[in-house]
């Protein structure tokens, strides 16, 4: 029995209709801050009998427990948060028994982000050190702008949260690991598109009815809207 390729044409309708909603909703105008830790290493890695014949110091005192937790904070969405929109400020919380002993931004993208605040200390965009929290400055983040800070912390469990209160944002999320979700959605709509093309000759639109060949245009469609879904699947933004 003979496939009839005008069955696929509801199918593929369907499937239009679906992945252009939700590109619909993916292109919707909101707020959203997040953070991802970048890495979080002991200060002093060597073990062993030569542990023990090196020690670590800041200002003065012994830190060999000591780790440095690079973090990178940034607005993933599309509004850029104002410093009105601030019910108060972001600060990084380690676990209790941790001691912050020192906090610096390694990078701002853009790299004049400091610049956007009045009230910048000796610490620039971090406002003050408390014993287990860092606490950054209000400043204005637009759409893909991000800090990234360094912290010296000890006792640190790995642990932390990003804690602050934003107008129009409920919660300042985690980043979540780069899923396989785009590059199945980019292949497969390449696949559609490239055996749409195939089972339509170019010959066939001289000699075919428009109701024969509208199957074949639907079918690669939706495989174009799959491949703009996965190209436009919002990815994590990389450490320059």
């Amino acid at each position: 029995m003979e496939f009839d390729i005008r069955l696929v044409a509801p199918f593929a309708t369907t499937i239009g209709i679906m992945v252009s909603i939700y590109l619909w909703i993916l292109n919707q105008k909101k707020k959203r801050l997040s953070f991802k830790v970048l890495s979080c290493e002991p200060i002093l890695k060597l073990s062993g009998y030569a542990r023990r014949h090196l020690q670590v110091r800041f200002d003065g005192q012994i830190v060999d427990d000591a780790s440095v937790v690079l973090l990178r904070l940034t607005n993933s969405g599309h509004l850029p948060i104002n410093v009105a929109d601030y019910i108060s400020e972001i600060s990084i919380c380690f676990n209790p028994g941790s001691l912050v002993l020192m906090a610096d931004i390694r990078a701002t993208a853009p790299a004049d982000l400091d610049e956007r605040t009045e009230a910048r200390g000796s610490l620039g965009l971090i406002k003050n050190l408390e014993e287990r929290r860092v606490v950054l400055e209000r400043v204005l983040l637009n759409d893909g702008d991000s800090l990234t800070l360094q912290v010296v912390v000890r006792n640190h469990s790995g642990r932390l949260q990003v804690k602050g209160h934003i107008n129009g944002i409920s919660k300042i999320e985690e980043e979540k690991q780069y899923s396989l979700t785009p590059r199945l959605l980019t292949s497969g709509g390449v696949t559609i598109m490239i055996a749409s093309m195939f089972l339509c000759e170019p010959s066939s639109f001289f000699y075919w009815g428009f109701e024969d060949i509208l199957p074949y245009v639907q079918l690669f469609a939706m495989g174009l809207l799959l491949l703009l879904v996965g190209m436009r699947w919002p990815k994590p933004i990389d450490l320059v």
